[in-house]
């Protein structure tokens, strides 16, 4: 897959797996979240799908799903947003 990846300013084009992408959004997500939210709620979440305007993640129960839902949902998309180079909107 190739993403455009807007970092510092920056645009490249990189060429990069579904689950490279992911641990690049985590790696994001862990400076920007407490060390308990990031371990509790979006570490056991796995990346399912990646289509031109949605990425599908999993998380291991219903619980993280509603809570991530309800707290996080925007941070993750920002942060995709990011990665990407476009609005991506976040399934769970």
């Amino acid at each position: 897959m190739k993403f455009i990846s807007a970092v510092g300013g920056s645009t490249l084009v990189v060429d990069t797996t579904l689950e490279d992408l992911w641990a690049l959004v985590l790696e994001r997500l862990q400076l920007l979240l407490s060390r308990p939210t990031f371990e509790t709620w979006i570490k056991t979440a796995t990346v399912e799908q990646l289509d031109d305007t949605s990425l599908t993640i999993r998380t291991p129960h219903p619980f993280a799903r509603n809570w991530i839902q309800k707290y996080y949902i925007k941070t993750i998309a920002d942060v995709v947003h990011e990665v990407v180079g476009r609005p991506i909107e976040i399934h769970i």
